[in-house]
């Protein structure tokens, strides 16, 4: 069963490369834009990052609101013990604080 908004401790937040790697082919992990997840509340709260490739000319920002909807399903999953994965899910709001350059870190939450 689920044990409400509990957060999962730090050790047993995943790599999501670690979790995804196992199940996803590797162009599906070309699109997985949420690299560690460093903060989960089940059913309410996720922090995570990802770190802009290095190879890449620029990094469009609408590909940083996909990495924010691919962020916000965790909580859910995390809810349901994941047990399954959430087709879409939804933030309530998105702001980008400044530019993605290729080879920074970008916080998401």
């Amino acid at each position: 069963g689920s044990s409400g908004s509990a957060a999962l401790p730090p050790a047993r937040l995943p790599f999501i490369s670690d979790f995804a790697s196992a199940r996803l082919a590797p162009h599906v992990m070309a699109f997985l834009f949420v690299d560690r997840i460093t903060q989960l509340e089940r059913g309410r709260f996720v922090r995570g990052y990802f770190d802009i490739p290095s190879q890449v000319r620029q990094w469009p920002l609408f590909l940083l609101a996909e990495g924010v909807g691919q962020l916000a399903s965790w909580p859910a999953m995390a809810d349901a013990e994941f047990r399954f994965r959430p087709v879409a899910a939804l933030a309530g709001e998105v702001r980008v604080l400044g530019e993605a350059r290729p080879g920074e870190r970008v916080d998401l939450e």
